[in-house]
């Protein structure tokens, strides 16, 4: 009997493939396995996402971009989590089609590259696992964007995001460009502050963190000096800031917050908004996507201590802040002087603009090759 090395994984694919079936979600059960169906005949493009939210927003954006590219090849997106909010601009989309991606079992990579045939595969946001890297080897047109490649992985060309991923690229690398700063709004209806406040004048702050403890001590010292500013959360899950007792976005009626209210953007609709209508945000944790959000709104950005920039330029536009009193005062020096308050909030923009105009030009070099592919 032949040794399977996927064998240790199948006890969990079976699981999960009866779970899916039981609950009513046959199709994603049907694609674990390979039986992915391609939207018609003829050539085909394979765009591969991830589970998170980043990398499927980014392999919609070039599902998109490439459809406007080519309208002679029919495009076949994958994911391994949905979330609608990401997928509604794909439809409508005309020989475009999407859902659940195969596992890296071998018989259903397998499965899947018989039944899609693809003329080449673009990976979105993740490098592909073991046995989906060696099945796709031998394809002539293999692109990966925003992800750091696996060992000893050949690509016709990656497209990183940051530095830190051009660095692990080598010679096949694009300049680094963040892709969907080109899709984020960077000018946005002023109302937003004048329905948070009402008849109020209060500023609008924002912090971004995954640690609910780091929250609840930045939040002492915030509520120190901005007793009655409202302050907006992101990167933390409601669940685990339940004892601070948020207020969820999604559920807000648009009606003046209370003085004080500190309110979790659990839609990812409201944070150009957010990013327009604060002062200031400060980084608990890594986000490239917050951060570029964060720029093009004008808000003035810092970062705790260790966190990384996806480009080094930054350095000066987002410092480094030890503790959460350093931030506290400095914001309450920013909103003390509006001069100095405009001046940063202006090169915060300047930079996203210029790794907006970077991005479009990485772009048209990533859809220029793709158009050339035969």
């Amino acid at each position: 009997m032949r040794w399977d090395p996927y064998g240790s994984f199948l006890p969990a694919l079976l699981w999960a493939d009866l779970r899916d079936r039981c609950a009513g979600r046959p199709q994603q059960a049907n694609a674990r396995w390979g039986f992915v169906r391609p939207p018609s005949e003829g050539k085909t493009i394979w765009i591969v996402a991830a589970s998170h939210p980043r990398s499927v927003r980014l392999g919609v954006e070039l599902v998109r971009a490439i459809r406007q590219k080519r309208l002679d090849v029919r495009l076949v997106f994958t994911f391994e989590q949905e979330y609608p909010w990401a997928l509604a601009p794909l439809r409508g989309s005309a020989r475009t089609g999407w859902g659940f991606g195969p596992c890296d079992h071998p018989l259903a990579v397998g499965r899947t590259l018989r039944r899609l045939k693809p003329l080449g595969i673009v990976f979105a946001g993740v490098s592909p696992r073991p046995h989906l890297a060696r099945a796709t080897a031998r394809l002539s047109h293999r692109l990966l964007v925003a992800a750091i490649p696996g060992p000893a992985a050949v690509y016709e060309r990656i497209y990183p995001s940051t530095e830190e991923e051009a660095a692990c690229a080598g010679s096949a690398a694009a300049p680094a460009a963040n892709l969907l700063t080109l899709v984020m709004p960077s000018q946005v209806d002023p109302n937003f502050a004048a329905l948070v406040n009402g008849p109020a004048h209060r500023s609008l702050w924002w912090w971004h963190g995954v640690d609910p403890r780091a929250l609840e001590g930045f939040l002492a010292s915030f509520r120190a000096l901005f007793p009655r500013d409202p302050l907006f959360v992101t990167g933390l899950p409601l669940r685990q800031a339940s004892t601070l007792k948020p207020v969820a976005i999604s559920h807000w009626d648009r009606t003046p917050l209370p003085d004080g209210a500190l309110v979790a953007v659990d839609d990812p609709a409201w944070l150009p908004a957010v990013a327009a209508a604060c002062v200031a945000a400060h980084f608990d944790a890594r986000d490239d996507e917050h951060l570029w959000q964060a720029l093009g709104g004008g808000a003035v950005a810092s970062r705790r201590p260790g966190i990384p920039l996806p480009k080094a330029a930054l350095a000066c536009t987002v410092p480094e802040r030890v503790d959460a009193g350093e931030v506290v005062v400095a914001w309450q020096a920013w909103q003390q002087n509006p001069h100095l308050q405009r001046e940063l909030k202006d090169r915060a923009r300047q930079a996203f603009w210029a790794e907006r105009r970077l991005a479009g030009s990485v772009r048209d070099e990533l859809l220029e090759r793709i158009f050339n592919w035969d």
